[in-house]
């Protein structure tokens, strides 16, 4: 027996130990990275959670900087989790340089280690990061070349649900670098603050940010790293969370901003909110001081910006912070750091939570959204958001028993049933996209025409073809559907695509005409069939700083799709009519001239 233990323990020390050696091999590797991402890029910013693919958020953005590009090795970092932390905080002041070229800010570089934390959580301030753009006084260098141990800092913040970028984008062309290959101070807190974390401390830490976020990006990213990396956490919090009472957001701001803020009389005001809560219950004192927390943040905005100035909404003056002391025995000095955690949510968030829980296989989540869905069939804002929550988690059959209740057979929209069905046209079950294909081929309505068939599985058969041509047929002169059904012809009927964009166009639209420009700004391969005859089009063109014409926007969209011919807006009329005769006489064969 004692044999037997010895062995299992080599095996285990054996295992860990591989692992070890696999997380610094892939360490060693991202030497090669040399395409930016979220986290180290120049001309964006953002954040996303590597394991699932659909996670990225842009933040700022410079237009023509790029799209960020996902790195399969600090991808298979992250995957790892807890069993990656060591040797990223090993590695955390790595200087060896990556394959990106230096990087630099269009205006300014400035050094200000930016270090991310959960300020509900955090009770002592992280020394001597964060700061002002110039305050160090020390001379730094014009740009910055990416390290390992760089990349090291944004996979820990990865996994450990920190926002951390080495380099950040700030408008208007700032690079805002935290090196902590370059930045001591920096990296002395992201070892103070991860060195020894346990697998016990990494699933209290993802708890605690969930329950306590300081910003609701915090809670879904705790969310997140829960559905990944501890599955079987996640039921629990999201369950205690759905247990949370509702209040009606619109129906508190309206009871604040109508009678709080124009009585004057602090009796008075106390009477109000008590009989205000003595209707509609106690969640809504929560809606209240919601909604005072968040009014005191754009107080302080105002007054950070503009501190001499009177606040943007002249009714507001200090009123969020004298309410909040009144009703809820505030600290006078309250700042909306000091929101507490809230045992009630408006409608709206938690419409917006159930949204996005679509990455957990809890059995007990899937339960409780099927509940919730069966309380409030009809809400405008929550059964849609159940319906998506619950398109991939096995409820095929009442997927369809819904999709079954529905009439999609009216010309007329309604709008939660396109919410309904949009939600659902997410599923991947077989059975619902055979449903949602039937609705598709039988509603006469393009919004339930395009949701339906946007959750069918391609390649589409002929009759879906034919549908959309006779929807378009049918369509009045703009609509919110028609592009995206012109889309669909081009990418899955090309051969067969031509005459329906000529029938489209035919009744003399120029917003149809605009729109198919528009359409082809990337090309495909119906761009020059359906563009080049509008290249006749002189049209002039609202919306626009210069003079544009129907015309000069197909040239546009001819170029960008082919790139042999310069065109640009900026251009007199006659540049202009020139590219645009070479780009039609390049159109046609001689014989169709």
């Amino acid at each position: 027996m004692g044999r037997f233990i010895i062995i299992v323990l080599c095996l285990g020390m054996g295992q860990h130990c591989a692992a070890k050696e696999k997380v610094e091999s892939l360490i060693d590797k991202l030497v090669e990275v040399s395409q930016p991402g979220y986290g180290y890029a120049a001309h964006f910013s953002g954040a996303e959670f590597l394991p699932y693919p659909d996670t990225g958020k842009m933040g700022a953005e410079l237009l023509g900087g790029g799209a960020p590009v996902r790195s399969e090795v600090l991808r298979q970092i992250v995957e790892r989790g807890i069993d990656a932390v060591p040797a990223l905080i090993k590695h955390i002041g790595d200087d060896r340089k990556i394959k990106m070229k230096p990087l630099y800010g269009l205006s300014v570089i400035t050094f200000m280690d930016i270090y991310d934390s959960n300020e509900k959580l955090r009770k002592d301030v992280p020394q001597r990061v964060n700061r002002d753009f110039f305050d160090d006084g020390n001379k730094h260098p014009d740009r910055h070349s990416l390290t390992v141990g760089d990349l090291c800092f944004v996979a820990l913040g990865q996994i450990v649900n920190r926002r951390y970028s080495a380099v950040t984008y700030i408008p208007s062309g700032i690079l805002a670098v935290s090196s902590p290959s370059y930045s001591k101070r920096l990296r002395d807190n992201v070892i103070h603050d991860w060195q020894g974390l346990t697998r016990e401390q990494h699933i209290q830490s993802l708890i605690s940010d969930f329950n306590m976020p300081d910003d609701e990006d915090r809670r879904f990213g705790a969310y997140l790293r829960l559905s990944y990396y501890y599955p079987e956490m996640v039921g629990p919090v999201v369950l205690k969370h759905l247990q949370q009472p509702t209040y009606d957001a619109e129906m508190v701001s309206d009871f604040v901003d109508n009678q709080l803020y124009t009585n004057k009389d602090n009796d008075q005001r106390q009477k109000l909110f008590d009989e205000f809560v003595r209707i509609n219950g106690k969640p809504y004192a929560v809606g209240v001081m919601a909604y005072l927390f968040d009014e005191l943040a754009r107080l302080e905005l105002a007054e950070s910006v503009t501190p001499t100035e009177p606040p943007f909404r002249k009714d507001l003056n200090t009123q969020p912070r004298e309410l909040l002391v009144l009703l809820f025995d505030a600290p006078v000095n309250v700042k909306f750091i000091n929101r507490p955690a809230m045992n009630a949510v408006s409608v709206g968030e938690r419409s917006s939570f159930i949204y996005s829980l679509t990455y957990d296989n809890s059995s007990q989540v899937a339960e409780a959204l099927h509940r919730i869905y069966l309380s409030n069939p009809k809400d405008e804002q929550i059964a849609p958001a159940c319906l998506s929550a619950l398109a991939n988690r096995g409820y095929a059959d009442f997927l369809i028993q819904q999709l079954a209740q529905f009439d999609f057979t009216t010309k007329d929209s309604d709008d939660f049933l396109l919410r309904c069905l949009e939600s659902i046209s997410s599923s991947r079950e077989k059975a619902v996209q055979q449903k949602l294909l039937d609705i598709a081929l039988k509603t006469p309505n393009d919004g339930y025409f395009f949701w339906a068939l946007n959750g069918v599985q391609k390649p589409y058969p002929l009759l879906v073809f034919k549908h959309a041509s006779e929807i378009l047929d049918n369509l009045p002169e703009t609509s919110e559907y028609d592009y995206g059904i012109l889309e669909m012809i081009s990418q899955q009927f090309p051969d067969r695509a031509k005459p329906v964009f000529q029938k489209y166009l035919s009744t003399g639209s120029i917003d149809r005409a605009r729109m198919v420009c528009e359409l082809f700004w990337e090309g495909g391969p119906l761009a020059r069939q359906v563009l080049c005859p509008l290249l006749e089009d002189r049209r002039e063109l609202e919306g626009y700083l210069v003079f544009v014409r129907i015309c000069d926007l197909a040239a546009e969209s001819l170029y960008e799709s082919n790139k042999n011919i310069s065109f640009d807006f900026d251009w007199s009329i006659e540049q202009r009519d020139e590219v645009i005769w070479q780009l039609r006489n390049s159109c046609f064969t001689p014989d169709q001239k």
